[in-house]
């Protein structure tokens, strides 16, 4: 510092860049004015390369957990430089994502190729059977994923990146899985690195049928995904203990960091507006595959009928795309008592959800490994549950410990008939809880859980190459 201090202003900035150079770490530096040369070293960061798909203004599920954990990265020394896709043409468009994110924050989107202009040009002509049929049976042609046309352009800008901002750390987060594919390639180059996050299972993953020959390559890449990453990260122990199955790693290169919420999404929520008239039940995201509320519904359409419900007590709101009608077209006479929302945003959803009596959570047997990343939110609101998830479950477990759950197994209406009728029953007598304290949920929040994933990346780091100082100060300048 001593040193530093008799250096002309010109000579000092090319100095602090050839240290930059040097030590491959990145420093903030404030000099407000050239009269008052008081240096201030905030931090010496350090650079991910940060793959993820779903990102703002993409919105829904899969686009909550990256935009958190860059959040509460950039508050310590990692700061994230983000490869995303180009492309809008998605159905959950949520511009508030962007509110969460640092606005000095490096984002490069680059162009994809897809499917949804032939899609287009298909309806168009009015050749909807064959748009379908290409719909229906895309997985088994397009591997690993429809988004496989995003490959060239974002490993193209990744190995730009690598080049130019003196990268530390890898980190991809999937699906869509073409995400790995990438990061593999840019390991392969570049040697950096790399932590491959799992939101879902692969090749086991249910909701998606593959074909004979699609499937034997998607286990394929997903073993040479498992094997290359440094580390692996997963959403829930079930899906863990699956890819230590699959490649006999050793324990410490598989890690669960689960889904989670934010602390700041629940501030001036409307917990307190409670509807003393209605039952109001509400279910927030996507219905695909065999998750679908039909059996829900089913039994919903039951109780009314045996006059057990009142047909005005109740209201069922469901927020996101609208399930297909065909699932629907029996329960026409009860759907004046049921409300299509459509897709909200985020913060929205919160606030819907906030002000309902209680929440609905539906899993099939097709996730039964996974965990719906809206569960750890219904648990951060407080309201009752009313849980319809196989017996055996990933998400049944989680929630057996917690109070004001009202469990139902996914495969037997009769339950979930009964089940939602001790529900009701317990509204009427005033005997639910407006606000259920959890016990533990603080280990489920986003600051704690990119705690654990820095503590990670420290490791990875340290594995790779020998540690350097994350942060100096250098005074009187």
């Amino acid at each position: 510092s001593e040193l530093l201090e008799h250096l002309p202003s010109s000579t000092f900035k090319q100095t602090i860049k050839e240290f930059q150079r040097i030590t491959r770490d990145y420093i903030l530096i404030s000099v407000p004015y050239r009269e008052n040369l008081n240096l201030r070293i905030l931090l010496m960061t350090r650079k991910i390369l940060f793959l993820a798909y779903y990102f703002p203004p993409l919105g829904g599920g899969g686009a909550i957990r990256p935009v958190k954990f860059i959040k509460y990265l950039w508050q310590s020394n990692w700061h994230p430089i983000v490869i995303t896709s180009r492309t809008e043409n998605y159905y959950a468009l949520d511009y508030t994502g962007f509110n969460d994110l640092p606005n000095s924050l490096i984002v490069q989107r680059t162009p994809e190729f897809n499917l949804l202009p032939v899609y287009e040009w298909l309806y168009k002509f009015r050749l909807d059977g064959l748009a379908h049929f290409l719909r229906r049976h895309e997985s088994r042609f397009l591997l690993p994923d429809r988004q496989m046309g995003w490959f060239r352009s974002a490993l193209k800008a990744g190995l730009d990146i690598c080049k130019e901002e003196n990268i530390d750390l890898i980190f991809s987060t999937a699906p869509p899985y073409t995400c790995h594919l990438i990061a593999r390639s840019l390991k392969h180059r570049t040697s950096l690195p790399w932590i491959a996050d799992f939101r879902d299972e692969w090749s086991d993953y249910g909701f998606i049928r593959w074909g004979g020959i699609a499937r034997f390559f998607q286990k394929k890449m997903e073993k040479q995904v498992l094997q290359v990453a440094d580390k692996i990260t997963t959403t829930t122990s079930w899906i863990s203990q699956n890819f230590q199955e699959k490649i006999k790693a050793a324990q410490n290169k598989i890690y669960t960091i689960t889904n989670g919420f934010d602390p700041e999404d629940f501030t001036n929520l409307p917990i307190d507006s409670f509807n003393n008239k209605k039952l109001v039940l509400t279910h927030a995201g996507s219905f695909y595959g065999q998750r679908t509320p039909r059996e829900f519904l089913q039994a919903l359409n039951s109780l009314i009928r045996s006059n057990l419900i009142g047909k005005n007590e109740i209201e069922i709101n469901f927020l996101g795309p609208k399930p297909s009608i065909k699932a629907l077209s029996e329960f026409n006479l009860q759907l004046s008592s049921i409300k299509f929302w459509g897709y909200r945003s985020h913060r929205q959803a919160l606030q819907q959800l906030s002000q309902s009596t209680a929440l609905i959570l539906i899993q099939s047997e097709e996730g039964y490994r996974c965990i719906p990343g809206k569960t750890y939110e219904y648990l951060a609101l407080g309201k009752p549950i009313l849980a319809i998830v196989p017996e055996f479950s990933a998400v049944k477990k989680l929630l057996k410990e917690k109070d004001g759950i009202y469990f139902a197994d996914i495969n037997n209406i009769e339950t979930i008939r009964q089940t939602l009728y001790r529900l009701y029953r317990d509204w009427k007598r005033g005997l639910l809880k407006l606000k259920i304290q959890h016990r533990g949920l603080e280990n489920f929040s986003y600051p704690r859980l990119v705690e654990r994933l820095i503590n990670l990346f420290n490791e990875v780091c340290e594995d790779d190459k020998p540690q350097r100082n994350v942060a100096r100060v250098i005074k009187g300048v």
